[in-house]
């Protein structure tokens, strides 16, 4: 005589015959498809030329899967450059102008890569993951950031009509003028000029709408400021004491100043 014996497949904690198997195809099929995703963050505002900038990636898989052998790759556009990342226990290699990270396997991971502004405008990144698996819905496998990069901008201050010698009691005048002498096109943008009042004078008249005095700290913001323009504001003050009578102010703006001497 002849004896028959089933044998059950357990898969996925779904109990297959081999019979299921020839009828409704191969149950493996399709067990390894994944949902990776990637997702670029870049900072709000804008960036100084020579400054850094901090891009967060978030990579993850849907519904808590696990990704095996994931790798992301970044083309490092014209105008930046490649500075680091964490976490550091990933493995980032840059190659020409495409970084090349190893991820390993995951359900999710937070980055963040860093860059140095190297040219002013508008720059945009791009990034891709990829994993061993095959991915149900490859186009959320890529995506883009963009920055604005300002250029520099050089500001000078001078300090106008301050009397050689006053006497207490006696009220005089004098301004803070800031001219952006950049000899192209570049707009200074919010401009701050910062002015410590000394304990030997007072002011004696209003300010102009553009300044605030808080203690004794005088500051003054102008939203742009052209490129061979210039701005200048008078304060009427008296002399309270008798002493050396010293000035001081700053200017500084959004952009990087080349040259810092004439700020003061």
């Amino acid at each position: 005589s002849m004896t028959s014996k089933a044998h059950n497949l357990i898969l996925n904690d779904k109990n297959y015959t081999i019979a299921d198997i020839f009828v409704s195809g191969n149950p493996f099929e399709g067990s390894q498809e994944i949902d990776l995703k990637v997702n670029l963050e870049a900072p709000s505002g804008t960036i100084p030329l020579a400054g850094t900038v901090a891009f967060d990636v978030a990579i993850s898989a849907a519904d808590g899967q696990v990704a095996t052998g994931v790798a992301l790759t970044s083309t490092v556009p014209a105008g930046l450059t490649y500075v680091s990342h964490t976490p550091s226990s990933v493995a980032c290699l840059q190659s020409g102008s495409v970084l090349n990270c190893n991820l390993g396997d995951l359900s999710a991971l937070d980055m963040t890569i860093k860059y140095t502004a190297t040219q002013p405008g508008s720059i945009t990144i791009a990034v891709a993951v990829a994993s061993s698996e095959e991915d149900s819905d490859p186009s959320n496998n890529t995506d883009t950031a963009s920055i604005e990069v300002l250029p520099d901008v050089d500001l000078s201050l001078e300090l106008n009509g301050l009397p050689e010698e006053v006497y207490a009691g006696s009220e005089f005048t004098y301004s803070l003028k800031v001219t952006n002498v950049d000899a192209e096109s570049d707009t200074g943008n919010q401009i701050e000029i910062s002015h410590m009042l000394p304990d030997e004078i007072e002011l004696v008249s209003g300010l102009p709408q553009e300044c605030e005095l808080a203690v004794k700290t005088l500051t003054c913001s102008v939203e742009t400021l052209a490129a061979g323009a210039e701005v200048e504001y008078a304060f009427s003050v008296v002399a309270t004491k008798v002493g050396d009578l010293e000035l001081s102010a700053t200017v500084s703006a959004d952009e990087t100043d080349p040259d810092s001497d004439n700020n003061n």
